[in-house]
Parts: C-alpha cells; structure tokens; sequence
C-alpha cells in the first residue's frame, strides 16, 4: 500500500508539472499576443461612422471580456497569487481598481444618454412612463 501511496504522489507531482509547463507556455504565448495588441491599439482610432463606431465598441468589449476571464483564473490559483509581492499585487488592485472607476463612469454616461433616448422615444409616442413598474418588476406572460 505505501508503494501505490508513493507511485501516486509521484503522478501527480508530474501531473502538476506538466500542468505548469503548459501554463509557461501558454503564459508565453499570451504575453506575445498582448504586447502585439497593445501595439496596435495604442494608436489613436476614430470611428468613420455609426457602424464603424458601433463595431469598436464590441471589438473592445471582447477585449475587456478576455482580459478579465485571465484575471479571474489567476485569482483562482492561490499558489501563484502567493508568489507575487505584496507590492506587485497592491500596484495591480489599485490599478484595477481605477480602470474599475473609468469603466463605471463610461457605463454611467452611456446608460444616462440611454435613459435620454428612451424618454425622448415614449414622448414621441406618448406613452405616458411615469406609471411604469420599477427596475426589475416587470412581469412577463
């Protein structure tokens, strides 16, 4: 029995490595990719119109999406966290933490222009929306 116990620590620790091998290499890979879209999205972008705009937004959306799916998988990974400095994980929230609040204030300026437009809508079709069910009530058949 203490042979199998033996056999199988030895497994996994070989498992694990070449789980952290691949992740090197993975990780290598990723960082390769970044550095090319940092270059090719630190140049200044003006949209040629609606659509155009319309497709950046999304385009940019996905970015932020697959960073913040990486992010999420790391904070997962309490041994790697782990290896990381206190001051190396302090500079990442505070810097998180202010694309955070840029983050927000974009969403609050969109979805404020977004109320503008739906009230100028219901005007125009005077629909009168001051006895509307409060966000989140509404019941659907």
């Amino acid at each position: 029995m203490k042979e199998l116990k033996q056999k199988a620590k030895k497994y996994m620790e070989n498992l694990e490595n070449q789980v952290k091998t691949q992740e090197y290499f993975n990780n290598k890979a990723y960082i390769s990719k970044l550095e090319m879209k940092l270059a090719y999205y630190s140049e200044p972008y003006e949209c040629k119109d609606k659509l155009d705009c319309y497709r950046a937004i999304a385009e940019y959306l996905a970015i932020i999406r697959e960073s913040l799916r990486g992010w999420e998988g790391w904070i997962r990974e309490v041994w790697l966290m782990n290896e990381f400095s206190y001051e190396d994980l302090k500079k990442f929230a505070n810097e998180l933490r202010r694309v955070a609040v840029e983050m927000l204030k974009v969403d609050y300026e969109a979805t404020k222009r977004r109320q503008e437009i739906l009230e100028k809508y219901f005007k125009e079709k005077g629909i009168d929306i001051k006895h509307q069910p409060p966000y989140g009530s509404i019941q659907h058949a």
